[in-house]
């Protein structure tokens, strides 16, 4: 059996070591468009809208937010289920300026817009889509020092 698979934005030698060491998984789950594997992260998503499943860009994701057992990545303002949990989530994009910043939510750094020190050790940050999020006390030093404040 042959097998292609695509390595972006990581180094070939490390990926091809990666692989014959056996450090992956499979799965036969439709909602992965590539595999887990450590170190690495994705650079889509699979999310559902209406219509089904769409594969999104990391990079254009907002947000992730739960809310019970759902999950929900906020792209522009839309909110879109993922089938993923959020530790999931936060495994597979940390290299993609992913920042958790409570119990529930989860960043993209690069869509922050303002940073606005609030009470009791907490932070309010406004993103690109004008969205006010709280930093969380649990998190509050892991996110000023992710963002070097």
């Amino acid at each position: 059996m042959k097998l292609i698979m695509k390595a972006v934005g990581i180094n070939r030698e490390e990926f091809v070591r990666k692989i014959k060491s056996g450090d992956f998984e499979f799965t036969d789950d439709p909602t992965y468009d590539c595999f887990l594997l450590s170190n690495f992260a994705c650079s889509k998503l699979m999310v559902k809208d209406n219509d089904g499943y769409i594969s999104v860009d990391v990079d254009s994701i907002s947000y992730f937010e739960s809310y019970g057992n759902t999950v929900y990545s906020v792209i522009d303002g839309k909110k879109y289920k993922t089938v993923h949990k959020l530790y999931e989530l936060e495994f597979m994009f940390k290299n993609y300026n992913f920042i958790r910043i409570s119990k529930s939510v989860i960043i993209n750094r690069k869509m922050i817009k303002k940073v606005l020190p609030s009470l009791n050790t907490k932070f309010r940050l406004v993103m690109l889509d004008d969205t006010s999020l709280i930093v969380t006390r649990s998190y509050y030093y892991n996110f000023k020092e992710e963002i070097n404040i």
